[in-house]
């Protein structure tokens, strides 16, 4: 299949991916899958490598190989040097979205933590996968849209680097101060 068949194919592929899930994860009371449904819902649970699901890693570079097939590696390099337009993407995405995400769930959801929380985290995570084909989607630069993937994708690293050495240390702390009796 060519690379513009598996495009027009996305759609399709995405709902049988989200349909094979919602199938193998349903366990209801009572109105549950039949069990080899069940144990191949735990079985594909079980194959992990390094604690990564090797069929959801599968699923998703076959969602995103056909448009990172498109990106001329070669060309990036213009992309790269724009800083304007790279630091623009940092401050939309670690700025302004978690502002207005966490402005959003306070003033919709005041009285429901545990939703408000899950709508303050949803505008500090990105989707990769989703990036690349809702750019490919809209017809925009596929160079431009994987230096900006690379950047958001280092962008924790860099930032949470002083919170997890401080946990480091901490736990650190804490396994001398039990050692010692203290």
């Amino acid at each position: 299949m060519s690379t513009s068949g598996l495009d027009r194919s996305y759609s399709l592929r995405h709902i049988l991916l989200v349909f094979v899930k919602r199938v193998l994860r349903h366990r209801s009371v009572g109105a549950g899958p039949a069990p080899i449904v069940r144990r191949l819902g735990a079985l594909l649970d079980r194959v992990q490598v390094a604690g990564v699901s090797v069929p959801i890693a599968i699923g998703l570079l076959w969602m995103m190989y056909p448009v990172l097939a498109k990106v001329r590696f070669e060309s990036i390099g213009e992309h790269i040097t724009n800083h304007r337009l790279l630091g623009t993407s940092l401050f939309f995405n670690w700025v302004r979205g978690p502002v207005l995400m966490f402005a959003l769930a306070w003033a919709l959801l005041p009285d429901l933590p545990a939703y408000r929380n899950g709508l303050i985290l949803i505008g500090l995570a990105r989707c990769t996968a989703m990036v690349l084909i809702g750019n490919s989607l809209a017809c925009g630069s596929n160079e431009l849209a994987a230096v900006l993937v690379a950047l958001e994708a280092r962008t924790p690293n860099v930032r949470f680097a002083g919170i997890r050495m401080s946990v480091i240390i901490q736990n650190r702390i804490i396994r001398s101060a039990v050692r010692i009796g203290v």
